[in-house]
């Protein structure tokens, strides 16, 4: 809100001087009315703009360098040895602070004043119309007369103008002023107004409004003026005329009216002429000025990393942003991310043929981090924060005698045996050899329970499983962070680009359960592709420097007894912490846990399908994984 308040404001004061010094006093009114509009719209859409500039540089070897806005740990050695800096994310506090009160006093007083003006700015547009309803009405060229009992200037709303019945009746108001309201009709001069109105009434706080609208207004009056000479080809009597109307009658600030307090402008401009080498220069004058605004206040330059001979890689190491802190591009070499324990030598070799030569695209606004390369061209840093997890290679799996027991009891039971739905009596009785491999998906639904065991044969597993997750399925695996935290319901009615069905949560589960009752949902090559699209909330670095980061943070270790605690959390889209609940635990060490998961980095949020979704998680306290 700040940004746009402040971005605005600078738009909109550089806007009007340029109006002021350069365009108001010269005769290009039509050109000055949709300058000013244009000003406005301008000025208030800037601050949505984002033209993002890339930079690159090259370092003698890209070592594993990400910035973003998350806690790192900078390493950098110097004279042999190192020294860690440490740069802590800004969380949000669960205790409700002084600047909190301060921030709801803030919007509970905009609320009241915008309620206020914007009752005043229903109230004078419904006086217009019961002025009209309540006065008779007289056709008048491609207008309306209203005409009052009271003494008024003639004055303009819309396309109806206000006037007095008697002097209207004797013929007492001259052609000229005719022409003049009828001119605020035709060229629709109310629509300005109301305009500028609304957004004085939406951003009141804003001063600038007020002098737009007051050029806006006598732009009008130029624009009438011209007009009027024009059809009566007389200025010295019109502007006797003007001179002898100058009574100061109130008349509504929505209306357009002849008697508006800058007659010796309006004199000065009746006079003035404006050749069309000046008028166009002028016109062209105004590219320049919005071009720079829009460099200065729209776009950002984004520096990326390359090694010298090889294609850049997307890396963030600078940006123009407070929060993250600037790199020297010379002493890039020098600088380490730890964000991921170190891995073994097995575990990294195992990750890199898993995902050799794929395609990897991580969209990460949380951190202002956007890459679309080839796995081989990540840094470590990256690696280790965004692909943690890989799934084992397939190993045989012989089905036991107590889980062949447990299955085979259950009567509404359904069997496969290599993808293919079976009878119980195919089962029963089976040599537990005969099989390679096996697993089972157990379905609740609000009392509806469906049990799915899935078996596979040694031939099967051989040309089927046994290296189904050698490689990553596919040449694509994209990586999605929002820079906002939607509900999960929200986020996959947006990937799935439908509208909502109005089914509730259980009402799905249940369809689903009747159709894998109907129906096998994936056969086992399907499922390893579905699953390797998908993944759970993930820690930057794994859960071992979760756990690192708890210890550390922790304070009533003392106070959680001999039992682990379960900790119930949600990881939002946008990789922050929410709902934390802890099963076992008091609540003042519940409040505890609380205020450290508030502490956490931004986490990698669950993705479906490259996009990314909210989801529950649950982790044991104390645990052995470090």
């Amino acid at each position: 809100m700040t940004e746009f308040l402040f971005k605005s404001a600078i738009s909109m004061a550089v806007l009007l001087a340029v109006y002021h010094l350069f365009l108001e006093r010269e005769k290009i009114h039509k050109f000055n009315r949709f300058y000013l509009i244009s000003a406005l719209i301008f000025s208030i859409m800037l601050p949505f703009i984002s033209i993002t500039i890339p930079k690159y540089v090259t370092v003698s070897e890209p070592k594993a360098i990400t910035l973003g806005h998350v806690t790192t740990i900078h390493q950098a050695e110097v004279k042999g040895q190192v020294q860690t800096d440490i740069i802590p994310e800004v969380v949000a506090k669960t205790e409700v602070s002084q600047s909190t009160v301060l921030q709801y006093l803030s919007i509970g007083i905009y609320a009241v004043v915008t309620l206020i003006l914007s009752i005043r700015f229903g109230r004078n547009i419904f006086r217009f119309h019961k002025l009209k309803a309540t006065n008779p009405n007289v056709p008048f060229k491609n207008a309306t007369l209203v005409l009052l009992e009271e003494k008024v200037l003639p004055y303009t709303f819309m396309s109806t103008i206000y006037l007095n019945g008697e002097e209207y009746e004797q013929r007492k108001i001259e052609p000229e002023l005719f022409t003049h309201e009828l001119t605020h009709v035709r060229e629709r001069h109310t629509i300005d107004i109301l305009f500028i109105e609304l957004l004085r009434t939406i951003m009141w706080f804003n001063p600038l409004l007020y002098f737009y609208k007051r050029a806006i207004r006598l732009n009008h009056e130029f624009l009438a003026d011209d007009s009027t000479i024009d059809h009566h080809l007389d200025i010295t009597s019109y502007q006797s005329l003007l001179l002898a109307k100058l009574t100061p009658i109130s008349i509504s600030s929505l209306a357009s009216s002849i008697n508006f307090g800058t007659t010796k402008k309006r004199f000065i401009m009746m006079t003035k002429t404006t050749n069309k080498v000046k008028g166009l220069l002028l016109r062209a004058s105004v590219v320049p000025v919005v071009a720079g605004l829009t460099f200065l206040l729209a776009t950002q330059t984004v520096t990326y990393a390359k090694s010298a001979g090889r294609a850049a890689t997307a890396v963030i190491l600078e940006q123009p942003v407070n929060t993250i802190p600037t790199i020297n591009p010379d002493a890039v070499a020098d600088v380490v991310l730890e964000q991921a324990p170190v891995l073994t030598d097995s575990a990294t070799a195992r990750r890199d043929e898993y995902y050799k030569n794929v395609r990897i695209k991580i969209e990460d606004k949380s951190r202002n981090l956007s890459i679309d390369t080839k796995y081989e061209q990540l840094t470590e840093a990256q690696k280790d924060l965004y692909l943690t997890e890989v799934p084992e290679k397939k190993k045989r799996m012989a089905l036991t005698k107590e889980d062949y027991d447990y299955y085979i009891a259950q009567p509404d039971a359904q069997y496969y045996i290599d993808d293919k739905k079976v009878d119980a009596s195919k089962i029963k009785g089976a040599n537990l050899n005969d099989f390679a491999s096996y697993r089972s998906k157990m379905s609740f639904a609000d009392g509806v329970k469906l049990l799915q065991v899935f078996l596979y044969s040694q031939s099967y597993f051989d040309n089927h499983i046994k290296h189904a997750t050698d490689r990553f399925p596919g040449t694509l695996y994209t990586i999605t962070v929002l820079d906002k935290a939607l509900d999960y319901s929200a986020s996959a009615q947006q990937i799935k680009n439908v509208p909502a069905d109005g089914k509730s949560g259980l009402e799905h589960a249940k369809d689903e359960i009747a159709r894998e009752r109907e129906k096998l949902s994936y056969s086992y090559p399907d499922l390893i592709k579905e699953i390797a699209n998908k993944s759970a909330p993930r820690f930057p670095g794994g859960n071992g420097k979760f756990y690192s980061f708890f210890d550390n943070n922790f304070k009533m270790k003392d106070k959680i007894g001999d039992k682990p605690l379960f900790i119930m959390l949600s990881i939002n889209t946008d990789g922050s912490v929410s709902e934390v609940k802890v099963n076992g635990a008091s609540p003042e060490v519940e409040s505890e846990i609380a205020r450290v998961l508030q502490k956490s980095p931004k986490w990698i949020p669950a993705q479906e399908q490259g996009h990314a979704v909210k989801m529950g998680y649950t982790l044991s306290y104390p645990s052995k994984v470090k």
